[in-house]
C-alpha cells in the first residue's frame, strides 16, 4: 500500500480543484461554457451538465496501427489526454453508433473501436478514478470510517457513502437506510478490497465529506454501472 503523505495546509481547496479536473469538467470559464456533441446520437448538450442522462466520456485518437491503417481510440475518462477528441454519451446505444461511424466521422478518418472495448475501458477508468480519489481524500482528511461514516451521512456533513458489497444488511442500517433512498450511498468493493486502500483490515462504510470529491466518485460509479452490461458481453 502506498504511505500515507504528510497533510498540507488547507487541503479542502486543493483537493477541490484537484477533483474538478474530470471527465466532464476542467475548471477553466471557457469548458464550463461550452457546448458538446455526442458522437454516437449527435445530442448537443453542456460541458458540465450534471443529469446522469447527459454522463459523457472524452475519447481520443491514438497512433495508425501502420501505414494507411485504421487508428484505434482510447477513452480519456479524466480528460487531460493532449490532441484532438470526441465526447460520447456512456450509453451503449450511443457507444454503438460512434463505433459504427461517428468516430470516424468526427476524427476524419478509420478508427478500430468496438462498442464493449470502449465499455471496457470506461468501466475500468471509472475504477480508476475513483481509487484515486478516494485516496486523495484519504489524505486529505476528507473521509469517515465505520460508526462516524454513518453520523456524518445521517446529520448532512458527508453527501456520498461508500458501502462494500459484501456488508449485508448491516451496511445500511440506521442513517444510511434514508441515504440509500436518496441516492446517496454507491456500493463499492469488498470489506477486504476497501481495507487494503486505506490500509486497514477491512472497512464497511466510508463517506465521503467533501461534496465536489463526493460529485466525482458518483459520476465515476454511474458511468461504470451505466456500461457494465455491455462490458461482460
Amino acid at each position: 500500500m502506498m504511505t500515507q503523505t504528510p497533510v498540507p495546509p488547507e487541503p479542502n481547496d486543493a483537493l477541490a480543484a484537484g477533483a474538478a479536473a474530470s471527465v466532464d469538467t476542467r475548471g477553466s470559464r471557457e469548458v464550463r461554457e461550452s457546448v458538446r456533441t455526442c458522437v454516437g446520437c449527435q445530442a448537443k448538450f453542456s460541458a458540465d451538465a450534471e443529469a446522469l442522462a447527459d454522463l459523457h466520456v472524452r475519447v481520443v485518437l491514438g497512433p495508425p496501427e501502420g501505414e494507411n491503417r485504421p487508428s484505434p481510440v482510447a477513452v480519456d475518462f479524466a480528460g487531460g489526454s493532449f490532441g484532438r477528441g470526441a465526447h460520447v454519451h456512456v450509453r451503449p446505444s450511443c457507444l454503438e453508433r460512434a463505433c459504427r461511424g461517428g468516430f470516424a466521422r468526427s476524427f476524419k478518418r478509420q478508427v478500430t473501436a468496438t462498442p464493449k472495448s470502449l465499455a471496457q475501458q470506461i468501466v475500468q477508468a471509472a475504477d480508476l478514478r475513483i481509487r484515486g480519489l478516494l485516496l486523495g481524500a484519504r489524505r486529505a482528511r476528507l473521509l469517515a470510517f465505520g460508526e462516524e461514516a454513518r453520523e456524518t451521512v445521517g446529520t448532512g456533513k458527508a453527501t456520498l457513502a461508500i458501502v462494500a458489497v459484501d456488508a449485508g444488511a448491516s451496511g445500511t442500517k440506521g442513517a444510511l437506510l434514508g441515504a440509500v433512498h436518496e441516492g446517496r450511498v454507491i456500493a463499492y468493493g469488498t470489506k477486504a478490497e476497501l481495507g487494503a486502500l486505506f490500509g486497514r483490515e477491512e472497512v464497511a462504510v466510508v463517506a465521503i465529506t467533501h461534496p465536489g470529491v463526493a460529485a466525482q466518485i458518483h459520476c465515476a460509479r454511474a458511468a461504470a454501472d451505466a456500461v457494465s452490461v455491455l462490458a461482460r458481453e
